[in-house]
């Protein structure tokens, strides 16, 4: 069945249902609406073309998409389609009938644009998905898919016939009262009560925290008592030497006990703030924002090379409902995407994702690609600059919206000197205008809506929203003046159904649950770089400027481009046009000394902490969100690749040749700890990324201890613990009583039940052990290369599934795990080697000095073969 019939059969389907429903009169401008492809319709009735009504105009400036249709006529199931129907009876006329209402309030909350005539259809708020017509005493509705068209036009229809009904307002009472009465509640859609307005300050965390401290300086006060004591008895003050470790050991065994009293908390301390409000924490919906005019929303999101029909399309579908929800609110978004692999891929694939993002109403920017020394020759010289490219991508994005709105604003004033009036169509006019020259100035590609609104909410490409969030979003900030990261609390959004990612899934969600658990009890709260909203002002007041040389096209005297023919490079001639057969030109690039605006640091991986950290710095404040539960959902990681390279990207420190120049200490760690921000979370913070660097010399002390506990047990000094104590110490506290607490604290706070909650945590324990066990090796590799100054860059992690045959995923593994591999066998064989192989008093064949260091070698051994789903699933 061709493309051609398979569309007019679901045109037809759909217009028998419209009349069947009586939503249609059978006059002119009346029926269905199929875009086959760009350009092409289909309609039903076929004369909706020719019958002067103006309607498929209309819809066809609308830009109603069907990109490739798979038609079932029972179930009507489409991908990527989009339909539109006119709606026309009693109801809406009787509704139409005052010609002054703005729009129509189809239930609490919800509310249905109204356009004055049927030309003004395409510069509608178009992801309402619907339009009353005034003139025409019509509804106009559309929609992504056929099946869905009639689901929503049922709903709306009902939704009308309520509102005669039962007499409810066409128009909100509070859109005809004083408008400086902004705040209002609808029942049923908030928690907060006039209580929570004051946002209170917990201290629980502050008193955690001092008891960890008493923990952690008892234990060391235990060490330096056995020093003491040996001192007295033999008068060996070498030990004092030990000094030189007391702050290491206070950062890497901080979160140990940190741990040990966040779990005894998690037991019998109060879990009642994780349903409340705080200054730092929202665990309740607020009072939702009801106005005339509510706040622009710019949803931006940064990406990659991401599959745009598996990844990036229904990222985008889950945006645009919430969108829509938004306008139905009297809200107002857009999405501004920031593609980073556009100017990267083939003409073909590039194309197809320009079509879609227009076709779809998104906004996007796509930088040159790297290339400093231009070796390109049809790209422009252009840096892609730091290690984890995603702050510069965003930051390029937001510098070429702020650059066209000051142009905008340029052109706006000396259009105005000159003329009074400044209309809608002449501010269209102006941002095409200013578009175009700020792509032909420095190669950007760019298109659509790329103004950023009052708020911006971040997610990335794998990423799914609440429908109905954006309301609450904008209440909260609107409210509290003084937030300027709204960051929230997420769940999982699987992909497959592989083990690994549900046992990463399981520890995604632990993490969060201890989070909220903290900041719920007064810890700072922590901007993970995603799912979170900003403050465009508070985000502009915190730029800085940094000087770059960058390469930008010459301009003569007049302002005109400086161009340059294209030469072919064998044969010296110039190249030609295909289709003009003029000599292609090309503009010529000169190095020039520029202040450039930066609002994501471009120095760190780490840049959502350094964003997070000038905000506070400058008085604002860092909220969790909790009220959406798991509405929004982040992707995980797919595979044990990626998994490690989330675990290599936190380095605070100098590269070593830096130390004498600058210190040991990047500017970031020190502007965190003179900041104002509270001690506790200063230490709670240390704490943490005490953990990486603990993970990252694990092997290595284990190595060491093998030896010292091997051929010198019973003689060391009693200040030092063996490893087997702090392996046992690690499995009591983490894997028991954290796994004990973790159900227990759920159960309180009545997620689940406590013996189901108990099954799910020791489900995933040998994963979590197997994994955290293995990547000693690895964040230590990454520790030594970025202390060596050795150039490491970090790129998306795969959002999609691989099914890779076994022996090609084998060659995979051995790969990029022949190092991890060599240090297994070497060490194995050392341990052999030690136990048969030397003089019988250097032999190590006991059990203290062996488990810790086969546990460690086993780890890493197992990590990439048995948490690799490619390999256990043994497909050929």
């Amino acid at each position: 069945m061709t493309l051609e019939v398979k569309c007019a059969m679901t045109a037809n389907f759909l217009h028998a249902k419209q009349e069947e429903k009586l939503w249609t009169t059978g006059a002119h401008g009346e029926g269905v609406f199929l875009k086959k492809g760009r350009g092409s319709y289909i309609t039903c009735p076929e004369t909706l073309k020719t019958d002067g009504s103006r309607t498929y105009d209309a819809i066809y400036e609308l830009n109603v998409k069907v990109t490739q249709l798979h038609v079932d006529i029972k179930a009507l199931s489409a991908k990527t389609t989009q339909v539109a129907m006119t709606i026309k009876n009693k109801v809406i006329d009787l509704l139409l009938s005052d010609s002054e209402i703005p729009f129509v309030q189809i239930n609490e909350g919800l509310r249905l644009q109204v356009i004055p005539d049927i030309e003004a259809l395409p510069f509608c708020q178009k992801h309402q998905s619907a339009a009353f017509v005034l003139s025409e005493k019509m509804l106009v509705v559309w929609e992504d898919q056929p099946h869905m068209l009639i689901k929503r036009v049922t709903d709306i229809d009902e939704a009308l016939f309520n509102i005669v009904c039962r007499g409810l307002p066409l128009m909100d009472e509070l859109d005809r009262d004083d408008p400086k009465d902004t705040f209002y509640h609808w029942q049923g859609v908030h928690d907060e009560t006039e209580e929570d307005e004051k946002r209170s300050i917990v201290i629980w965390q502050p008193f955690f925290t001092a008891s960890t401290l008493v923990l952690a300086l008892g234990a060391l006060g235990g060490g330096w008592r056995q020093i003491s004591i040996q001192i007295t008895i033999d008068g060996g003050y070498l030990r004092l030497l030990f000094l030189l470790c007391l702050i290491p050991q206070l950062g890497l065994g901080l979160f140990f006990f940190q741990a040990l009293v966040g779990n005894l908390a998690q037991i019998i301390g109060c879990v009642g703030h994780m349903r409340s409000n705080t200054k730092v924490y929202s665990g309740k919906a607020p009072y939702r924002l009801c106005a005339s005019d509510l706040p622009h929303v710019t949803i931006q999101m940064p990406i990659f090379k991401e599959n745009l029909k598996t990844v990036i399309a229904p990222t985008l579908r889950s945006l645009k409902e919430a969108i829509s929800t938004y306008e139905m609110q009297g809200g107002s978004a857009n999405i501004f995407v920031n593609d980073d692999g556009m100017q990267l891929m083939s003409d073909e694939e590039a194309k197809e994702r320009q079509d879609w993002f227009d076709d779809n109403n998104v906004g996007w920017v796509a930088r040159p690609p790297h290339n400093p020394d231009g070796k390109l020759e049809d790209k422009p010289i252009h840096t892609r600059r730091g290690k984890f490219k995603k702050a510069s991508n965003m930051n390029y994005g937001l510098r070429v919206s702020t650059d066209l709105e000051e142009e905008l604003i340029k052109s706006r004033w000396e259009f105005q000197r000159e003329n009074n009036d400044w209309s809608q169509q002449d501010e269209n006019d102006a941002y095409t205008d200013e578009l175009m020259k700020i792509i032909d100035r420095n190669g950007t590609w760019a298109d659509g809506n790329i103004r950023i609104g009052d708020y911006i909410l971040i997610v990335d490409s794998d990423t799914r929203v609440p429908a109905d969030c954006l309301l609450e979003v904008v209440s909260e900030m609107e409210r509290y003046r003084d937030v300027a990261v709204l960051q929230f609390a997420s769940g999982v959004m699987n992909v497959t159904t592989s083990f690994f990612e549900k046992g990463i899934t399981f520890f995604t969600n632990l993490v969060y649950t201890q989070i909220k658990f903290a900041v719920s009890n007064g810890d700072v709260a922590p901007f993970v770089g995603h799912n979170a909203v900003l403050r465009w002002s508070a985000v502009q007041e915190i730029a800085y400027k940094k000087s770059e040389e960058l390469f930008l096209p010459k301009r003569d005297n007049d302002g005109h481009l400086v161009l340059t023919d294209v030469v072919n490079e064998e044969t010296g001639e110039p190249v030609l046009d295909e289709t003009t057969e003029q000599p292609l030109r090309r503009p010529v690039y000169e190095q020039q000394d520029v202040q450039v605006e930066k609002y994501w640091s471009e120095e760190t991986v780490s840049e959502d902490f350094d964003m997070a950290l000038r905000l506070q710095i400058n008085g604002y404040i860092v909220r969790l969100a909790a009220y959406q539960g798991d509405g929004f959902k982040e992707g995980v990681s797919l595979t044990v690749y990626d998994e490690l390279q989330r675990w290599e990207n936190e380095l605070i420190f100098h590269p070593f040749q830096y130390w004498i120049r600058r210190g040991p200490f990047t500017g970031l760690i020190i502007r965190f700890l003179t900041s104002s921000i509270p001690l506790p979370s200063k230490l709670t913070i240390i704490a943490y990324i005490g953990t990486y660097y603990a993970l990252g010399s694990a092997w290595v002390f284990t190595v060491c201890n093998y030896f010292l506990v091997g051929w010198f047990n019973g003689l060391l000094d009693h200040y030092y613990i063996d490893s087997f104590k702090v392996y046992f110490s690690i499995i009591c506290v983490f894997s028991g009583l954290g796994n004990v607490a973790l159900a227990w604290m759920r159960y309180r706070n009545n997620e689940g039940s406590l013996p189901g909650n108990l099954a799910e945590n020791l489900r995933w324990v040998l994963l979590l052990v197997i994994f955290l066990g293995g990547i000693s090796f690895h964040i230590s590799h990454a520790l030594v290369w970025h202390m060596l100054d050795l150039e490491m860059t970090w790129g998306a992690t795969a959002k999609e599934v691989e099914n890779i045959p076994f022996f090609e995923e084998i060659a995979v593994v051995f790969k990029r795990f022949k190092w991890t591999f060599a240090w297994c066998f070497g060490t194995a064989g050392m341990m052999v080697f030690c136990a048969y192989g030397l003089d019988p008093i250097w032999q190590i064949r006991f059990f203290t000095p062996i488990y810790p260091l086969s546990t460690v070698l086993v780890s890493h051994f197992l990590v990439p073969i048995v948490l690799n789903p490619n390999l256990m699933r043994f497909t050929w």
